[in-house]
């Protein structure tokens, strides 16, 4: 696995299934024959936050765009259902906690495009409403995931 030389994006995914630990999506990605999950960091149903990947690293999640991204993946099947307002909440801490890491604003993008016939994530997850929750200023006293 590559270091990644710079990070200009966070890129967000569903995990187009129930709510699943980081190591049930690790042994998804090994059983295809990758080197471990390919997301950094994994939403659970309940806003709990699991570290994948480590962050220095290139991820696997978005064939062409891991070179200068990091990967989040929010657990659920966004076709059928909207993500929790806890998931919400997470990947607002999640994002936030980067762009203090890389000492700037990072692009919010999604795996694929809204019209894309395997949209990812699916179109239960409004994508503006979830970027401008996302990139809202977070309260002082919030503490970051570990």
């Amino acid at each position: 696995m590559r270091q990644r030389s710079q990070t200009n994006r966070v890129i967000f995914h569903h995990s187009l299934s129930r709510d699943v630990t980081v190591d049930t999506i690790r042994k998804w990605h090994r059983a295809k024959g990758w080197a471990d999950v390919g997301y950094h960091y994994v939403v659970r149903k309940n806003g709990g936050i699991e570290i994948g990947r480590d962050l220095s690293l290139v991820g696997a999640h978005c064939l062409g765009r891991n070179h200068d991204s990091v990967g989040v993946c929010i657990t659920g099947d966004f076709w059928k259902y909207e993500p929790t307002l806890s998931q919400i909440n997470a990947c607002n801490r999640i994002y936030h906690e980067l762009c203090q890491i890389y000492y700037k604003t990072l692009g919010i993008e999604f795996h694929r495009p809204e019209y894309h016939k395997q949209a990812c994530p699916g179109p239960k997850m409004d994508r503006a409403d979830f970027t401008e929750c996302v990139r809202r200023a977070i309260p002082h006293n919030q503490e970051w995931p570990k």
